[in-house]
């Protein structure tokens, strides 16, 4: 990623923190209480989930820059394919550098998200990075699928379209599904608070979870090109 690209990535990402801050101070939220969901700590966790769509659309708000940036990467890769596997000499070095964007994307944001939280509650503590933590591998998940999406010729903006919609929906579903919660990816981080308060497992359930599905989606479009590699060389 070069250095003006970067500085654009990050001017983008600080816009879109500013955003999400006015509108949740708008009604009397914090970036922080973003960040957990607007799930109070209840002793029963079922309680709090999101259940309005204003609520969503402040937390999908919050996953969305570092996807937006993904989709523009993998576009701007996807229409230079063969360009940039001969400049790179090979598909291994090609793909390593788009994974590389997208890492540095990503970690990027969490850290745009870590210091305006901070600066705004004027402090920081273990829970408030355990709990970007969680949300940045939950935000992965959601690169690593648009990134699988895009590398098997799927259009890249109805994957990216797609991925917010099921997401949305899998957050409206769960406010009736609240028995169901641990078979939805969309709900998991938002039980963070739940999880430290009460020293339960769920926080690390969800996050080893969304772990294994963005390593295997990663692994299957390594194994996918390298099948289309050996094919076009008549292996």
């Amino acid at each position: 990623m070069s250095k003006q690209r970067y500085l654009k990535t990050m001017l983008f990402y600080i816009f879109c923190t500013i955003l999400l801050h006015l509108f949740a101070a708008a009604e009397g939220y914090t970036l922080k209480d973003i960040l957990y969901g607007l799930l109070p700590v209840q002793s029963h966790f079922f309680v709090g989930i999101t259940t309005n769509l204003l609520s969503s659309m402040r937390w999908i708000w919050g996953m969305l820059p570092p996807v937006v940036q993904a989709g523009v990467v993998l576009m701007q890769e996807k229409q230079e394919t063969y360009l940039k596997i001969y400049r790179f000499k090979s598909f291994k070095m090609w793909f390593l550098m788009q994974m590389k964007q997208l890492i540095i994307g990503t970690l990027s944001y969490l850290m745009v998200l870590l210091v305006s939280t901070s600066f705004e509650q004027r402090c920081i503590n273990v829970q408030l990075i355990i709990c970007i933590g969680a949300v940045g591998l939950h935000i992965w998940m959601l690169v690593s699928i648009l990134f699988f999406f895009i590398h098997c010729k799927l259009n890249s903006l109805y994957a990216f379209f797609g991925i917010i919609i099921v997401e949305s929906s899998l957050i409206m579903i769960g406010k009736n599904t609240e028995g169901m919660v641990f078979l939805n990816p969309a709900l998991w981080p938002m039980y963070v608070r739940w999880s430290l308060v009460h020293n339960a497992n769920q926080m690390v359930y969800g996050c080893l979870t969304e772990l294994f599905i963005s390593v295997l989606l990663i692994c299957r479009i390594i194994y996918k090109k390298k099948e289309i590699t050996e094919y076009d060389k008549g292996i």
